[in-house]
């Protein structure tokens, strides 16, 4: 409905300008504020020159138009013109909302998200990843996509020797009371003595510990890591293992003969180059270095290659800000093989520091010194450190205070979004209205404010999607729920005189309120 009435009152305005001064204009109708304006457009600032007359001329000309579903029209200096909407149409879509799915539009789309080294448990930076996601994933499915949530296992390459060799030497450290160092860039922690017991038997029995360590730690580690993200709402639909592109030749040999073929493959100092300049990129790439050890690069080739042939109209990728300056050369180095740029969008996720006992935690897997997103669930509870990730844009550095948390009570930052759903709980308990809701047939003003931002709610979902910036929606909630505890604060419900009315609006909201919590990925408590 909020997109019909903005369809329709932008052709009434582009027919007028197209008959009167034969000018064709795209026109925006944007949404105000209900305690100033409800809706507005800026168009007559916008022409002024073009049909040369003052804006607030232009204003007043537009006013004695005839549009779809306005009560009232308000030409406002320096040249808005302000919409205010007919009752009926608020009572209309109160009435007939839902939220519910989109129709398939039958494009799939792939959003690949934490995909961290398997070394370790997750830290903060894999928990807002999670967070993210899951919420980005939840609302391009709203919208009629079919989303698949993919993991990407890095187990291929020097990491996972690393790891491997880290954990036997602290069997050998442990077990066999060896005077063993740990190298530079080892993993020198709790969790690899951890591993070391809990294989201890299996590697003393092992004629090649490195290698069983490489499948059994690893498995280890994925497992855990599967059932912790199950354990607080997520699961993927694909865990997809890096080493499984470079199993047989077929992966390597396609992207090395393609490249070959179309010239943009050549050798320096014993090491491979794809001809990235050639693709419009700054500079050329390495893909396999002097070693023989291949580069994050060209597995990230074959990976997106696999993507794109497993037929996803589009990818989306949400990575940390150590890999921003790894996008364009990926994107381009793809045009090489027929995938269009704009098949691939990466998201940077910026860093989160931890705070903790009034300093910032280092986080380091290597030493140990780091805070486990377990650790973090368990302290503040998993609704509350989803609300805090969500909450910041993409691009926004994040401060995660343990300090300032406290789980399961109002200062949690999630309390006043649930809470507004447990209140509207209480209180249907409490009359005993457990009934359908029915329709409201008169639109009090105290509700008035509430009903206008649900009538928002496609096109914040519309404009969290394209922007792919799912705070817009936390912050949407957020108003939806300033206005409720004010509404609930002022009006008695039970023994009002319009209680059947006021109960059939809670009871409305209420499974709205819910849904829209379960689309972000938290839970809705009747009871806080």
């Amino acid at each position: 409905m909020y997109d019909s009435f903005i369809r329709e009152n932008s052709n009434i305005l582009k027919d007028y300008l197209l008959k009167k001064y034969n000018l064709k204009e795209n026109v925006t109708i944007e949404k105000g504020t209900i305690s100033d304006v409800e809706f507005y457009t800026s168009l007559p600032l916008k022409i002024a020159k073009k049909i040369k007359k003052t804006p607030m001329e232009i204003a007043n000309e537009f006013s004695s138009l005839k549009f779809f579903g306005i009560k009232k029209i308000e030409v406002a200096p320096p040249g808005f013109l302000n919409f205010y909407l007919i009752d009926g149409i608020y009572l209309d879509y109160f009435n007939s909302f839902s939220v519910n799915k989109h129709n398939k539009n039958g494009k799939k789309i792939n959003i690949e998200f934490i995909s961290a080294n398997p070394t370790g448990p997750f830290n903060v930076v894999s928990g807002r990843a999670a967070a993210y996601g899951m919420a980005l994933s939840n609302l391009f499915e709203y919208l009629g996509w079919s989303v698949t949530k993919e993991y990407y296992i890095n187990d291929a390459g020097r990491q996972v020797n690393i790891f491997a060799n880290s954990i036997y030497k602290a069997y050998q450290k442990k077990y066999e009371s060896r005077n063993v160092e740990f190298d530079e860039g080892e993993y020198n922690n709790p969790y690899i003595y951890e591993l070391a017991d809990i294989f201890k038997s299996r590697i003393s029995d092992s004629n090649d510990p490195i290698e069983l360590l490489k499948k059994i730690a690893l498995k280890e580690t994925n497992d855990t890591n599967k059932k912790f993200l199950k354990d607080i709402g997520l699961e993927f639909d694909i865990w997809f293992s890096e080493k499984s592109l470079y199993d047989s030749n077929k992966h390597k040999n396609y992207v090395l003969k393609t490249l070959e073929k179309k010239r943009l493959l050549y050798e320096k100092d014993n090491a491979l180059f794809i001809k990235n300049t050639e693709l419009g990129d700054s500079q050329d790439w390495v893909l396999k270095k002097s070693n023989g050890d291949y580069t994050y690069l060209f597995g990230d080739i074959m990976y997106h290659i696999n993507k794109y042939q497993r037929g996803f109209d589009r990818a989306i990728n949400i990575w940390g800000p150590d890999h921003i300056s790894g996008v364009k050369r990926l994107k381009k180095a793809l045009t090489a093989f027929g995938i269009p740029e704009d098949f691939l969008e990466v998201i940077i996720l910026q860093q989160v520091e931890l705070i903790k006992g009034g300093k910032k935690v280092t986080m380091s897997k290597r030493s140990g010194n780091y805070v486990t997103l377990k650790e973090v669930i368990d302290s503040v509870g998993s609704d509350a450190a989803k609300y805090y990730f969500l909450s910041k844009t993409a691009s926004q550095h994040i401060e995660f205070s343990l300090d300032s948390f406290e789980k399961d009570n109002e200062k949690s930052p999630i309390f006043y979004l649930q809470y507004m759903f447990a209140r509207i709980n209480g209180v249907i308990l409490k009359a005993n209205s457990l009934e359908e809701p029915r329709k409201i047939t008169t639109l009090l003003n105290s509700e008035k404010s509430i009903i206008y931002n649900l009538f928002l709610f496609e096109s914040i979902i519309n404009e969290s999607v394209q922007k792919m910036e799912p705070s817009l929606v936390i912050t949407y909630l957020s108003k939806i729920a300033t206005e409720f505890h004010k509404f609930y604060h002022n009006n008695k419900i039970i023994g009002n005189e319009n209680e059947e009315e006021l109960l059939n609006f809670i009871k409305k909201l209420g499974i709205f309120i819910k849904e829209v919590l379960n689309l972000l990925g938290f839970t809705a408590p009747e009871r806080m």
